[in-house]
């Protein structure tokens, strides 16, 4: 009896009856759908491994999209290194349409920068050849043994005016050295020091200086 509810708790019954005069009779119809429903379990056991495949296909998909995205923006990467080096004064404009405007407008913010520093350095440099003048005639007159001048004081006013001179032409150096460069423009020791330590050695050539 146990096992036949059982059975009719996972079955469908189907019943009708008949009366005629005093005769009643009736009729039912029972199935059982137990295949049924675990052919129903069966595919949702499949769909839900299908729908764990598609949603792992796409983050699989995603993360490729976004590592390919990015490597897109490699070349924008080193050239922002070279920028910092000073060796290119733009940066390159093969990036993705997102970010184009944005490195469009970062370019012109360098390109108005280099100008503005270009002009900087030139005023600097006119200045430099202005004071340079100026310095050597003062020593000129400095160094004139007609000049009615204690020696102490000439000797400590030449020696203010070399260093003058030094400091003088070493931003003239530097202007000559930035003149085609671009705006990241770094100190360059290998290329000034040496202007430098000649400058030094033909100021105190008597003491015999060496590097």
């Amino acid at each position: 009896m146990n096992s036949l509810q059982l059975r009719l708790q996972v079955g469908l019954v189907l019943a009708g009856g008949l009366r005629h005069e005093e005769m009643a009779l009736t009729l039912t119809v029972a199935e059982d759908i137990a295949p049924l429903l675990q052919q129903v379990q069966q595919y949702d056991l499949v769909f839900a491994l299908f729908a764990f495949a598609a949603l792992l296909l796409m983050v699989l998909l995603q993360h490729w999209l976004v590592r390919r995205s990015l490597a897109q923006l490699d070349p924008l990467y080193r050239d922002i290194a070279r920028l910092e080096a000073g060796q290119i004064s733009r940066l390159t404009e093969t990036v993705p349409d997102e970010i184009l405007p944005l490195v469009r407008e970062f370019n012109r913010l360098l390109a108005l920068f280099a100008q503005r520093l270009t002009r900087s350095r030139t005023a600097a440099g006119n200045l430099g050849h202005a004071l340079k003048g100026t310095l050597t005639l003062l020593r000129q007159q400095l160094q004139d043994p007609g000049l009615d001048l204690p020696a102490p004081a000439r000797a400590g006013l030449l020696a203010q005016t070399e260093r003058l001179a030094v400091v003088m032409e070493r931003q003239l150096q530097r202007a000559r050295l930035a003149g085609g460069r671009g705006a990241a423009l770094r100190f360059d020791p290998a290329a000034e020091l040496p202007t430098l330590i000649r400058l030094l050695e033909r100021i105190h050539a008597e003491r015999g200086l060496a590097h």
